[in-house]
């Protein structure tokens, strides 16, 4: 059970919302009778729904709400608990029922009471809908008093002196059963928190160390400055999670004397837990997405990975960049700023990776959809996958949604039967349009047929800005290979590269990845190979056991010298032939190392690293296959040119291309 806060620091962090819960507490458990036969005099339901996102407090203001109503008797079910859901729930309601006016919070309840999921196996069995519906309906408390053992509170049924209040992320969450006017009269939203409203918690959450709230008090300002940096998508619980985590990293070291010493400490110590710490809004988004996984961990991303697209690189970084790092001079123009991009171009020239590369470098948190993984089999699970995603977006902001494949996700309207994708396109138009606000959320699409998008989203003010990602020129094959070349250990120059690169007429983005991922293979089982060579020669050099379990010692052949001096002990002849074999011993093995590294120094020391060469580029080169022919280039360019000329000036509207040579059917 959720302990109760005072109402006047819940309303100082979470605004009105608290006390007008307990207005509504205070209305709604006022008494009213009415005939438990008589179904036309049943008033409405005073029970109320309060909804929010995980973390956001919904718990914490229910409770203090409930609280500050002195004449109510409080009692708590929590419904994560399954297993004792049901007797719980009963002995709270006979509770309830015996000490009117009561109220009863019911936390969690869309994880006790979910919707329909997508399998298709009921979440509820009948016999739970009931009970739930019995409690929540008013014109059956006394039947469901009787069936408790209870006697009900006045001659006929009191059913206002009774309301329950549940708590859940969603309406749309709750069971389709349970979520009706007659269940729930009321839904309360409780908003985000604003940023005094989270540095307002992060003092009330430190009030127990004296030292940092000796900091809070006396520098508010400076530790302000930085919190607001680094809590903009903070919910309630991720503050005070922070806060004890920034208590323990504050206490964890020395104590300090200065007053300045322990001023620094603190916002050294405020930064470093903010670098390492992950929301809950910030969780199912990823700085930069799969994108991230080819670099090193060791390694931050950054602009210098993406090789070429400058335009798209310019692009981005003055619709995406400029205005969180300036938000003041944007706040100020008088017209909206653009916040969506379309990339498009053949596959394989870097549209996913520039994005997501850029999003990591930025610190942007990065929402990616993969094309048609947002459709789903039941009418309306599409359109709400769609609200789900810029909702996480809003509350992770700033942040990226990137829309990869996006012609299967919005084509032309009215070339689907079933009307499934006519409706996507008609809720992605409602947030990009601003029916629906966001602020510091960014949308960005790719596509390799831009034909087949639907024309609205790309009219001016949804997907407006359209750059094209072309292959890359011999410049940019240079750069590309250059940017992949700086995550291995190498000894290749930049003129080695553009001789290299300069031939490759048609080679991709993906293309040039793939021979240096071939490269580093080739020099990676050299590498192996080399190891288990200087292992056979330790062992050998040291006497250690073989394979066959006998020493070196053991097996080498006792030598016979003819003819030799008598001054000459047999003992020390046959140590110098024995230096002998091994000296010829190493010089095989040596010589094995220099077949296997071509053009490299014969002798590697122990613990050193292959280098990758241009002789295993060259190798790379002749051992990978362009992905793209020469015809299909042609054929995306002339899809391409068409997209771009029906955008220009006096173009016309954009129309079903048709391909010179080939057939079209409509499906």
């Amino acid at each position: 059970m959720h302990l109760a806060l005072p109402l006047g620091d819940v309303s100082a962090v979470h605004g009105s919302v608290a006390t007008e819960l307990v207005g509504l507490i205070h209305a709604r458990t006022l008494p009213r009778r009415h005939d438990d036969g008589d179904e036309s005099s049943l008033p409405p339901s005073t029970n109320v729904l309060l909804c929010g996102p995980t973390g956001s407090g919904k718990s914490t203001i229910a409770m203090s709400a409930a609280v500050a109503c002195p004449h109510l008797f409080v009692s708590y079910v929590a419904c994560s608990d399954q297993k004792s859901f049901v007797p719980s729930l009963e002995r709270a309601v006979a509770e309830c029922m015996v000490n009117t006016p009561s109220i009863l919070i019911l936390d969690c309840f869309d994880q006790v009471a979910p919707a329909q999921g997508e399998n298709g196996v009921q979440a509820l069995t009948p016999a739970t809908i009931a009970l739930l519906e019995n409690v929540l309906h008013v014109s059956r408390v006394g039947r469901i008093a009787q069936q408790f053992g209870v006697r009900p509170f006045g001659s006929n049924t009191d059913c206002g002196a009774f309301m329950c209040l549940g708590i859940a992320s969603h309406r749309d969450t709750v069971h389709e059963a349970l979520r009706t006017s007659r269940n729930f009269g009321l839904i309360v939203a409780v908003a985000p928190v604003q940023e005094s409203s989270r540095f307002e918690l992060l003092v009330q959450e430190t009030k127990g160390h004296k030292a940092l709230q000796s900091v809070l008090q006396n520098h508010s300002h400076r530790v302000q400055k930085v919190w607001a940096q680094r809590s903009s998508n903070y919910m309630p619980f991720d503050v005070k999670v922070f806060a004890r985590r920034w208590q323990r990293e504050f206490t964890a070291s020395a104590p300090l004397s200065s007053p300045d010493d322990i001023v620094a400490h603190a916002l050294r110590t405020l930064e470093d837990t903010a670098s390492r710490f992950q929301s809950l809004a910030q969780q199912g988004t990823t700085m930069g997405g799969p994108a991230s996984s080819s670099t090193s961990s060791d390694t931050p991303a950054s602009w210098d990975d993406v090789g070429g697209l400058h335009e798209v690189k310019k692009t981005l970084h003055d619709t995406m960049i400029l205005p969180s790092k300036m938000p003041k001079l944007f706040a100020k123009l008088p017209l909206k700023a653009r916040s969506g991009v379309l990339l498009f171009g053949p596959s394989g020239c870097g549209k996913t990776f520039a994005i997501q590369t850029i999003a990591a470098a930025e610190k942007l948190n990065c929402i990616v959809v993969n094309g048609p993984e947002i459709f789903g089999k039941y009418i309306g699970q599409s359109e709400q996958k769609i609200r789900e995603i810029f909702e996480r977006a809003q509350a992770a902001a700033p942040s990226v949604v990137f829309f990869d494949e996006f012609d299967s996700v919005a084509p032309q309207r009215g070339n689907d039967n079933t009307g499934v994708t006519d409706r996507v396109v008609n809720q992605l138009l409602c947030y990009l349009d601003g029916v629906e606000v966001r602020k510091d959320v960014y949308v960005v699409a790719a596509s390799s047929r831009p034909d087949l998008i639907d024309a609205a989203l790309l009219r001016p003010g949804r997907l407006d800005k359209a750059v094209y990602c072309p292959m890359p020129n011999a410049e940019d094959r240079a750069a590309i290979l250059m940017a992949h070349l700086r995550k291995v250990a190498h000894n290749i120059s930049a003129e080695e590269v553009i001789a290299l690169t300069s031939p490759l007429q048609g080679w991709s983005s993906a293309d040039l990845a793939a021979v240096v991922s071939t490269a580093t293979m080739r020099v990676q089982q050299q590498s192996i190979d080399l190891s288990k060579l200087r292992a056979g020669l330790n062992i050998q050099r040291a006497g250690d056991t073989d394979v066959s379990g006998s020493s070196a010692s053991e097996t080498q052949t006792d030598f016979t010298v003819l003819r030799a001096p008598s001054q000459t002990f047999p003992a020390k002849t046959n140590e110098r032939l024995e230096s002998v074999v091994d000296a010829a011993v190493m010089c095989g093995k040596k010589a094995q190392i220099a077949a296997l590294t071509p053009g490299k120094p014969s002798a590697v020391p122990a613990g050193s690293v292959v280098l990758l060469s241009f002789e295993d580029l060259e190798k790379a080169v002749r051992d990978t296959r362009r992905s793209t022919s020469d015809v299909d280039i042609a054929r995306q360019h002339y899809l391409f040119e068409k997209f771009m000329r029906s955008r220009e000036p006096g173009g016309g509207a954009q129309s079903p291309l048709v391909i010179p040579g080939t057939r079209q059917t409509m499906a």
